[in-house]
């Protein structure tokens, strides 16, 4: 896929554990005119949105804040990449976590906070020149 031209081409999802926190991302985001389609609280309020919603999500970049999540379990995310195995998921962390490791390929892309709206749109034309 080429480079996306206009940020509304920009679908996402964002997945926070933080109500505070998932409103910043959205209103940042859509400040910068991308789509922000849902904005998600709990693992498994995704997974179930993903069950419910599959077919429509094709080409939706995720947003992942893993620092926020209260369980930081992986497993909805994992249950959600064998659903849409295509899915681009982007970790938003505030440091690098040596406990990914196993887990490393669930992610697409790492955005480390703070972040530039010009790095967020550097990393999603990287996976989409990738597709």
């Amino acid at each position: 896929m080429a480079k996306i031209s206009s940020p509304n081409e920009i679908r996402l999802i964002i997945v926070s554990g933080s109500p505070k926190l998932a409103e910043i991302y959205s209103n940042f985001f859509r400040m910068a005119g991308v789509q922000v389609v849902k904005i998600l609280h709990s693992a498994q309020d995704f997974l179930s949105y993903v069950k419910s919603n599959a077919a429509a999500l094709v080409g939706v970049i995720i947003l992942y804040d893993y620092s926020s999540l209260k369980d930081r379990s992986l497993q909805e995310l994992k249950q959600v990449k064998e659903i849409i195995p295509n899915m681009k998921v982007v970790l938003l962390s505030n440091r690098f976590l040596r406990e990914l490791q196993d887990d490393a390929a669930l992610f697409d892309s790492v955005l480390l906070k703070p972040f530039t709206i010009k790095e967020f749109f550097d990393i999603i034309n990287n996976l989409l020149s990738r597709i």
